[in-house]
């Protein structure tokens, strides 16, 4: 684990790239909170959630997926942004990663539904969870 988050620290961005597809456009690939985590920008090629998430949060770049013109393109733009903006985009990555995707947080949260869904099991008259 450690040399993969190595190998991707050591890249000026990180790819993500889908098909285009109904269900893909739903799809939240996991190697994005990882791309987070190293604190790079994420290049996003796809629809849906995972371009929501880069484009939401800011910290990255998009472009539609099953285009190749339009990934050069992403490529080129993200390559003509100053270095200081990249560096940002990256640093932001991080601040997400520790805000919405740390696993510290991700378990609170996961307990906190648990135990709303007990509560409300439990006041609808049913059995526990």
């Amino acid at each position: 684990l450690a040399r993969i988050a190595g190998v991707l620290a050591w890249g000026a961005a990180s790819l993500v790239s889908l098909k285009q597809g109904a269900y893909l456009s739903i799809n939240f690939p996991s190697k994005i909170s990882g791309y987070l985590a190293v604190g790079k920008p994420v290049l996003v090629c796809a629809d849906g959630e995972a371009r929501d998430i880069v484009e939401g949060f800011g910290v990255g770049l998009a472009c539609r997926p099953d285009d190749p013109d339009a990934l050069a393109d992403l490529v080129r733009r993200f390559l003509a942004l100053p270095a200081q903006e990249r560096t940002a985009l990256g640093r932001k990555s991080r601040a997400v990663f520790e805000q919405f995707f740390d696993k510290d947080i991700l378990v609170k949260k996961y307990l906190a539904m648990i135990e709303a869904a007990k509560g409300k099991a439990g006041e609808d008259g049913a059995h526990g969870v």
